[in-house]
């Protein structure tokens, strides 16, 4: 009977053994490697002056350009500011970050619509355009006391209704106004 179970332990550490090797050299990334992917992926932006923050995409580059916020997809098919105005209307708050983001955009909007504000924000808006190019052009503007954060985004319409919709979905839902300017 003894040396039956010396034998079963014998066979299990060689079949747990065989299992570690396995396992450790399958290409499964252990926990350590998973848990800095997360960190990687999860990249949080704030504004220097803190009026606003976000989490940008996996692939998505930042990058600050005269008081705005610049951000491109991963295949550069999709662009979005990130543009803090001065107080005034809504409306006149995302043709003015228009101005300072994209002065080649002309266009006169399509659609106007009231979305459902997030605290701290008094009103949100989103104002839509088009173009005969299949370039789609929306602005979103979340107005608070004293200023208004715009986000902008111009794409193709494949790429914004395709693949690069997952991460603008990720920068309009984690924008947050930080309070009042």
């Amino acid at each position: 009977m003894r040396n039956a179970m010396i034998l079963v332990g014998l066979w299990i550490g060689i079949i747990l053994t065989a299992y570690s090797v396995v396992y450790v050299n399958s290409g499964v990334p252990n926990p350590v490697e998973i848990s800095a992917l997360v960190r990687i992926a999860s990249r949080t932006y704030t504004d220097p002056d803190g009026r606003f923050e976000l989490v940008l995409p996996p692939g998505w580059q930042e990058k600050e350009e005269g008081g705005a916020l610049h951000l491109t997809g991963p295949l550069e098919e999709v662009e979005a500011w990130i543009v803090p105005v001065a107080d005034m209307a809504a409306v006149r708050a995302i043709e003015t970050a228009w101005e300072a983001a994209d002065p080649c955009l002309t266009r006169s909007y399509d659609s106007f619509s009231e979305m459902e504000p997030v605290n701290p924000e008094l009103r949100r808006v989103r104002i839509d355009y088009s173009a005969p190019d299949r370039t789609l052009c929306y602005g979103i503007a979340r107005v608070v006391r004293g200023g208004t954060v715009v986000l902008l985004v111009k794409g193709d319409i494949d790429p914004l209704q395709g693949r690069a919709s997952d991460g603008i979905a990720l920068i309009e839902e984690t924008l947050t106004v930080r309070g009042e300017f």
